[in-house]
């Protein structure tokens, strides 16, 4: 009919190419949404985001890819929440190093070297205003442009301490709903250990390595040190293999580990989330990644609603495998860390050492998954 628009096209962020063209996809949408960047903020908090006007802001402002809870905010806020699945998604494909992508391998340089510019490697855009640290780049630009050869061929060195970042998994959808009918079919099959005080509670447990009274924990900051190597803590750092430009959870010397502080946050029903909470970054809890390469990894990220709950569990007795203990009482008490029926938090490698990635593996009694917690010296 004469007079009347036809309604635009919804966007397709999965058509994007690089973060140049994915921020103005975020452009276009916020230009169709009508709405003020203060207006955006209200819209965001009102769904229980967090979207400051001047984070938003910056962030259209660059060429370089915003993070995942950022998007996620905003696309809730122009677009609705149907609409967050497909964006995060597209976020997380050009999120992922290039030699990901190409299987070819990146540049040398250290494990937190990026793997192309304007992607997960380039510098996140600020938490809030006047967090942390500027713009690395003088007068707002984003560095290179995209046409100058010199930005394709040279990859861009994030800044260091980096912020935190929480790529959200590629596959996000169709792995969700094979854990929803997977976890369904765990729960059906291990309720009677779950709620039985006579059995077991995990695969390892089974084999008479985990007690399932509920352990007394320090409350505030931990020290959670592998069995097998106590001298390192849990805490942030990078792949040693350099697959994953973000922070993801390792072993280090426990003399090195912090900042970020580690703690085990109670989240009902039993079970805890692991947080790293750094006095520049802000709180980053851990969630589980997916994928080929990434299973299993832990990364810290900001939106804690998404993070990964464990159940801590006694070690009923020291592992054969474990170095030898005093038998007396005042031995210290280990404990497992599970994540459902069958899955535990141990060591990528058996006799874990600095760097070794911390990861969620299937149970196996074994020490590599057995840990000592304790409160750390404040």
């Amino acid at each position: 009919m004469d007079g009347m628009e036809s309604p635009s096209p919804r966007l397709r962020p999965e058509d994007a190419s690089d973060a140049a063209e994915f921020v103005e996809l975020m452009r276009v949408a916020k230009e169709r949404s009508g709405l003020t960047y203060r207006e955006l903020e209200a819209r965001a908090a009102a769904h229980g985001d967090v979207l400051a006007k001047s984070t938003l802001a910056n962030a259209l402002a660059r060429d370089a890819l915003p993070r995942a809870d950022l998007v996620a905010a905003f696309v809730r806020a122009c677009e609705g929440e149907e609409r967050v699945p497909a964006w995060l998604a597209a976020r997380d494909r050009l999120a992922l190093p290039a030699r990901l992508v190409t299987g070819t391998p990146g540049p040398a340089g250290s494990p937190g070297t990026a793997g192309a510019p304007g992607t997960a490697g380039a510098p996140a855009a600020p938490r809030t205003a006047g967090a942390p640290g500027g713009d690395p780049h003088p007068g707002g630009a984003a560095g290179p442009s995209p046409e100058d050869p010199a930005a394709r061929r040279t990859p861009r060195l994030p800044p260091l301490p980096r912020l935190w970042r929480r790529v959200p998994r590629a596959w996000r959808l169709p792995l969700a709903a094979v854990a929803v009918v997977t976890g369904l079919l765990l729960a059906a099959l291990g309720a009677q250990e779950l709620t039985d005080p006579g059995t077991t509670a995990t695969a390892g447990a089974a084999r008479g390595t985990a007690s399932t009274a509920p352990p007394v924990l320090p409350r505030g900051p931990v020290r959670i040190r592998p069995v097998r190597s106590p001298a390192l803590c849990l805490t942030d750092g990078f792949t040693r293999d350099g697959r994953y430009d973000s922070q993801v959870a390792v072993h280090r010397t426990c003399a090195q580990a912090v900042p970020p502080v580690t703690e085990l946050v109670p989240v009902g029903d039993g079970t805890y989330r692991l947080s790293f909470r750094h006095p520049k970054h802000g709180v980053g809890c851990l969630a589980e990644l997916t994928g080929e390469r990434l299973a299993g990894l832990l990364e810290p990220r900001n939106d804690c609603s998404s993070a990964t709950r464990f159940r801590v569990l006694r070690a009923a007795s020291p592992s054969p495998s474990s170095p030898a203990t005093p038998s007396s009482s005042a031995a210290p008490q280990s404990y497992v860390l599970t994540v459902d029926t069958h899955r535990c938090l141990g060591a990528a490698d058996a006799d874990a050492g600095p760097g070794t990635e911390a990861v969620v593996q299937t149970c196996d009694g074994s020490a590599a998954q057995q840990y000592l917690i304790g409160a750390a010296k404040r």
